[in-house]
């Protein structure tokens, strides 16, 4: 049985050689181990999550479960009377792994009549921060669905997950947002994105102009910021204001700020 560290690289060559989807190509090298069925205390724990004084410990409870076994519990809270419930299981599944079950129990649940439902799942769903191997589904299909929701927060959500990646929506559609979108909440959204991936395609030009040598350097630190200056890099974040607080007090207060983008994406990605 090959150990975590060397699960993803098996996976990953199972799936090159037979063409399985990264669900199925886990579970032939590491199938999950464990119970069969939810025992009564689990079960009890899925219920206390409609309680508001119980919720918080019976996710916590819930949260520290086998992964399989937290499977099972929130397959079943997924399909629960009470809504809180069903939110609460949605958000147990933001950090898995997605099987073909939980996948379609979630894509089932992004209609849920409650808005706080919907926005979980679309979360779990579409997150690829949050998922240990990224999302093995087609998220963009999916974000789509959240912008025709009638709900502004599952709407700003879905434009969250759309915008972040200018791949995935065209500058056009997000200023028609920014301008039409009855919600304040969606229309900020949208103009913070938009200036978000301006600010991008500015900080890829000032990469691109850096030297081949020093631009090689940061391949890296791809989809993050970089400030390089004296032709070395100086200092590196997620995010653009922490890498203005981390100048501050280096001497490096006129270092280039660039923007390195992810590799799948680097190739015409940011033109805005």
């Amino acid at each position: 049985m090959p150990q975590d560290k060397d699960l993803k690289r098996f996976v990953r060559q199972r799936m090159a050689e037979t063409g399985e989807r990264y669900t199925t190509a886990r579970a032939a090298i590491k199938p999950d181990e464990g119970i069969t069925s939810l025992t009564s205390e689990m079960r009890a724990w899925v219920n206390l999550l409609g309680e508001v004084e119980h919720a918080e410990n019976a996710f916590s409870l819930l949260k520290q479960l086998p992964t399989d076994q937290r499977r099972m519990a929130t397959a079943e809270g997924l399909l629960h009377s009470d809504w809180r419930v069903r939110r609460r299981c949605a958000q147990l599944l933001d950090d898995l792994v997605l099987t073909d079950e939980t996948t379609s129990l979630l894509m089932k649940t992004l209609d849920d009549p409650y808005s706080r439902v919907r926005r979980a799942a679309l979360h779990s769903l579409t997150c690829e921060h949050c998922k240990p191997e990224a999302c093995d589904i087609d998220v963009r299909a999916i974000a789509r669905k959240g912008l025709a929701d009638p709900n502004a927060d599952v709407r700003a959500q879905a434009l969250w997950t759309l915008g972040f990646w200018p791949d995935r929506i065209e500058v056009s559609e997000l200023r028609l947002f920014a301008d039409k979108d009855p919600s304040a909440k969606v229309r900020k959204a949208a103009k913070e994105l938009i200036g978000l991936n301006e600010g991008r395609a500015t900080g890829n030009a000032a990469r691109l102009a850096q030297p081949v040598e020093l631009q090689a350097k940061m391949e890296k630190h791809a989809g993050k910021w970089v400030a390089v200056a004296e032709g070395r890099i100086v200092s590196v974040d997620q995010h653009r204001g922490q890498i203005r607080r981390d100048l501050r007090g280096t001497g490096h207060l006129d270092a280039v700020i660039c923007w390195v983008p992810p590799k799948e994406t680097q190739e015409g990605l940011l033109n805005t």
